[in-house]
């Protein structure tokens, strides 16, 4: 049986094809790409923090594999693979070698689903953070928004508009100006350390009306940058249903083709995801406020 199928596969095949659909180059570059990924630590250090958060315990197990110890995770939701004890390796040689082992990529249905999971949870969605500095005394707030279109499945919006982080910075001087370019990302991350809960609360009690104008402030910038964000995908979505629509109808009309219903149900979807992609929301997602000042100010 299995050789008549065979058989049958190699006397199919069309070796023209096969010749024009090989390109080296493309094909090199592609390889190359995938050899960087693969070499690359951050994957296995964001799983590492993944593993260890939710409890679950990393035993070496040899050469670039590792047993996965699950016993103590703390949420049962966590998409461990099927296996009581599960081996793992980051490394495309060692599982081509071993079947019983996992291999884990960015787009493993584990990774996927542990971000998933704490991207989806309030965990670590707020925070407060000290950036020591004689010269300042000022409150910054970083706010962190989503940009998603809330539309039906079969509309397929995120070929358009997938959802996308906004990332704000305001302070509280400057009437809750945006200050973001001025706070970049590796700044802050530099600069900062964890806050201790008796300077929040003292922080709070004096600023709690200037902190949530600061909130107004946030939103509002992050709607002006996401608003030509939403302008242009609806941009894109009428130029792709143009074409396809004008397509069609070229169709009909030359070649006598019945298509008038599938013409007029992309007609109804252009028009249903325009009303959609310009209702889009910004969701608030994380959020920080950090003191930047000396240390005696409370």
């Amino acid at each position: 049986m299995r050789d008549d199928v065979m058989k049958k596969s190699v006397a199919a095949r069309d070796e023209l094809f096969d010749v024009i659909s090989f390109q080296p180059g493309k094909s090199y570059k592609l390889a190359q790409a995938i050899k960087s990924v693969d070499a690359h630590p951050a994957l296995k250090n964001m799983m590492g923090r993944l593993f260890k958060y939710y409890g679950i315990a990393i035993e070496d197990a040899g050469r670039e594999k590792y047993a996965l110890l699950t016993e103590y995770v703390t949420d049962n939701g966590f998409p461990l693979p099927r296996n009581e004890r599960p081996v793992i390796t980051y490394d495309r040689a060692t599982a081509l070698a071993r079947e019983d082992v996992e291999f884990v990529t960015i787009d493993h249905p584990m990774v996927m689903g542990a971000l998933d999971l704490m991207l989806s949870s309030d965990r670590g969605a707020s925070s407060f953070a000290v950036w020591k500095d004689p010269t300042a005394r000022e409150i910054l707030l970083e706010t962190v928004f989503v940009v998603e279109c809330v539309a039906p499945a079969k509309l397929c919006a995120d070929r358009f508009l997938p959802s996308s982080a906004v990332r704000c910075v305001v302070g509280h001087k400057g009437h809750g100006r945006n200050a973001t370019p001025e706070f970049p990302v590796e700044l802050l991350r530099k600069q900062c350390v964890n806050g201790e809960g008796k300077l929040l609360k003292a922080l709070c009690k004096s600023y709690s009306a200037v902190i949530a104008r600061m909130f107004e402030a946030s939103a509002i910038h992050t709607r002006e940058n996401a608003d030509p964000q939403i302008n242009s995908a609806i941009e894109t979505m009428r130029a792709v249903y143009d074409a396809e629509i004008g397509r069609l109808d070229l169709l009909q009309r030359l070649k006598g083709l019945s298509i008038k219903n599938e013409i007029e149900e992309l007609t109804r979807d252009k028009k249903d995801l325009e009303k959609y992609l310009a209702a889009s929301v910004i969701r608030l997602d994380s959020v920080r406020l950090i003191y930047h000042g000396p240390d005696n100010v409370f």
